[in-house]
């Protein structure tokens, strides 16, 4: 009889907090509105049946720009409005990842600094993330990609060879062809892999397939980001696709580790050729036992930094020039300008990145794509501390998901944000290209990604070099092309059929 009355009252207990839903305070400061119908184990999961980016559209609409979720049993707070994902970004106490994503990170990077955090860039935090963070940067400056000079031959030889391969796949026009990632992804990577080894051969078939093996080894959709709040979901998944992931993983080491031992027989400290051996110096430089840098710490940080920018270089680059290509079949009338411009000021000679400065529609057409397109539509991040935003405070160990989507597509920013206008982005005589920053493809604050730089003049070069050489073409009526992506880790175009025709100039 006890039992029962004990059983009834937890389960009034459950009900009663199912329907309060969130409380309105957290230490005297207002916390954001939140939802009620939190179910256990799986929160608030069950309204995710479709476009998740329209959900929080719609959810903002009763809540406002910032509102409470239950991701699982995990809070997240969901930011939309641009003025406080502003103000979010640049918190000091906003800088980690989630949790769960560390986690998960964890399956697969194997072994752990001393103070028990992640190594390498991507998922890293504190000290280490920024120690790591800096040198990478520092070396993308030195050894090239700052300066816009010795790094440029590399991608315009990457350029030459990804138009000899599709005029091949095309047959110069004479057959229709699909474009997808696939068609950019090993000319992107031969770049990045050129940084980090120094190697001038393309990348191996079999290293390829393994890096494209362990991006689709992640979760697929909007499971691969609530994943990150829920402890069993991220179980789940990561049993199912586990296997596939750490083998993959584990394909791309073996090539890292016979590199780095390459490069320890034939290392000189006097010349320093590319980012493994300035990672070498740096460790044998370093004699503070904290530093990230030190002897095993610094080989583990290494091997792990040379991981994340291989898998940095995989998607950004390629998934930007697939909605290039779609854009362009889209609204033709823009690829003729993009290529009308091309011709005045570059003409038949091999396009270089001093043409950047030259060509303003150029530059205001490949901002408008990556507006568009929004390949990353939010950024998770996690509070390390109580921290106040706008109006509301977001407690310590807070799950916060920044919708950038709602930035890039925000018609208070963007008037007429369905619309592919390149005029955006230029001066009001059309002569001079002006950056936007509002669009952050390669995200924001402290977290932006170090090889952002290295990115633009890869696709400047590339974009530009298929525009000069072919004029994209839809098989179908170009008002019936599908704008709206399939959202994994980023979101990639639907495969589109096109006729590529060799241009006669």
């Amino acid at each position: 009889m006890v039992g029962a009355v004990l059983m009834v009252l937890i389960l009034c207990l459950q009900i009663f907090k199912m329907f309060r839903g969130f409380p309105s305070s957290y230490k005297g400061n207002k916390l954001p509105p939140g939802l009620r119908w939190s179910f256990p184990l799986i929160g608030h999961l069950y309204l995710f049946k479709g476009d998740p980016i329209g959900v929080f559209m719609k959810l903002s609409q009763t809540f406002g720009g910032m509102f409470l979720i239950n991701f699982g049993p995990s809070t997240a707070a969901i930011i939309l409005d641009p003025d406080f994902i502003d103000q979010a970004i640049k918190e000091d106490a906003i800088p980690s990842r989630p949790l769960k994503e560390m986690e998960s990170q964890a399956l697969i990077r194997g072994k752990r600094n001393p103070d028990g955090s992640l190594p390498g860039i991507a998922f890293s935090d504190g000290v280490i993330w920024r120690e790591q963070r800096k040198f990478a940067f520092q070396q993308l400056v030195n050894l090239g990609f700052g300066q816009n000079s010795s790094i440029e031959e590399v991608i315009r030889s990457e350029s030459e060879d990804m138009i000899r391969m599709l005029k091949v796949k095309s047959e110069d026009g004479a057959i229709s062809y699909v474009f997808t990632p696939n068609d950019f992804i090993r000319h992107a990577l031969n770049v990045v892999w050129h940084f980090v080894s120094g190697n001038e051969s393309p990348i191996s078939d079999e290293l390829l397939l393994a890096a494209k093996d362990f991006m689709k080894s992640q979760s697929p959709g909007f499971l691969s980001t609530l994943q990150l709040y829920s402890p069993t979901l991220l179980r789940l998944t990561a049993a199912l696709g586990q296997r596939n992931m750490l083998t993959s993983r584990r394909k791309v080491d073996e090539m890292i580790n016979q590199q780095i031992a390459d490069h320890k027989e034939s290392f000189d400290p006097l010349h320093v050729r590319d980012f493994i051996d300035a990672y070498l110096l740096k460790i044998r430089e370093t004699k503070n036992p904290e530093s990230s840098f030190y002897q095993e710490s610094g080989e583990v940080n290494m091997r792990n930094s040379m991981f994340d920018l291989f898998i940095a270089g995989l998607d950004t680059t390629a998934t930007t020039l697939s909605w290039a290509m779609v854009y362009m079949m889209r609204w033709p009338q823009i690829q003729t300008k993009v290529q009308e411009e091309i011709d005045r000021v570059i003409g038949d000679v091999v396009p270089s990145l001093k043409h950047r400065a030259l060509t303003p529609y150029v530059e205001a057409t490949l901002l408008e794509i990556q507006r568009m397109a929004c390949i990353v539509p939010w950024l998770p991040r996690a509070t390390v501390e109580d921290v106040v935003i706008g109006p509301y405070a977001i407690p310590k160990n807070t799950h916060v998901l920044c919708i950038i989507k709602n930035v890039t597509h925000n018609p208070s920013i963007f008037p007429q944000p369905q619309q592919f206008k390149p005029e955006r982005f230029l001066s009001a005589d059309g002569t001079k290209f002006e950056k936007g920053d509002r669009v952050v493809t390669f995200g924001m604050g402290k977290r932006k990604c170090p090889g952002e730089n290295m990115a633009r003049m890869e696709l400047y070069m590339f974009f530009v070099s298929i525009m000069q050489n072919f004029t994209i073409e839809s098989v179908c009526d170009p008002e019936e092309i599908p704008l709206r992506g399939n959202l994994g880790l980023v979101d990639e175009p639907q495969p589109c059929e096109a006729r590529i025709q060799t241009r006669c100039r």
